[in-house]
């Protein structure tokens, strides 16, 4: 069903969805971040979540992949 929306070889794509994982070493103009990074507890203030966020190395380099893409602007969850 998607294959109608795939860029073909030799084109270029107007979005691209991808894992961070997947996004090694590639660059793109513009990357926004899917709020589903962290998953939000609703017992716990999402203030403190975001901060435990930070406390854990392979998240944080993870993020930094991400972030690191773009090479105009990066749009981050409003978390």
């Amino acid at each position: 069903m998607l294959d109608k929306y795939m860029a073909g070889k030799g084109e270029v794509a107007n979005l691209t969805i991808s894992t961070i994982h997947s996004s090694k070493g590639m660059e793109y103009s513009h990357v926004t971040i899917a709020d589903d990074f962290i998953n939000i507890n609703s017992e716990l203030p999402v203030e403190y979540q975001v901060g435990q966020m930070w406390e854990d190395r392979d998240l944080r380099c993870l993020l930094y992949v991400a972030i690191t893409r773009s090479m105009v602007s990066c749009t981050l969850p409003d978390y």
